[in-house]
């Protein structure tokens, strides 16, 4: 998978620009068709217990039930949050958060990938 970093910050307040929702918001409804697993979270906000529970035991949840939680979150941290359509074993999406430092994800859809370089303003390749 190919896959980018994104890093715009807000300098005012010196932390990202953006969240894992605003992510979550440009891959459409094939977020919610997904099925996500969560792995390494640490996150804060209303449903950060919730999600942490998911985290911990290894639940794979839906498209629906992850947006929602999501939603809920006020700052993502570090986590891996990957993305599976119907019953395929590799993910179609990695986003990985990095230290409240930036947020890389790594999508075999590469229009995805454009969306993102156009949407944001500090975004870089991963290395292949």
């Amino acid at each position: 998978m190919k896959g980018v970093s994104i890093t715009d910050q807000n300098i005012e307040r010196g932390c990202l620009a953006f969240d894992l929702i605003d992510l979550v918001k440009l891959m459409q409804s094939k977020a919610e068709q997904s099925r996500w697993t969560v792995r390494r979270l640490e996150c804060t906000g209303k449903t950060a217990e919730d999600l942490y529970r998911i985290s911990d035991c290894g639940t794979v949840i839906t498209g629906q039930v992850f947006r929602r939680l999501v939603e809920g979150l006020d700052q993502v941290i570090d986590g891996t949050f990957e993305g599976f359509l119907n019953e395929e074993t590799n993910p179609w999406v990695r986003i990985t958060a990095v230290d409240s430092s930036a947020f890389d994800v790594e999508s075999s859809d590469e229009s995805l990938l454009d969306r993102l370089k156009t949407r944001f303003k500090s975004v870089v390749d991963l290395p292949s």
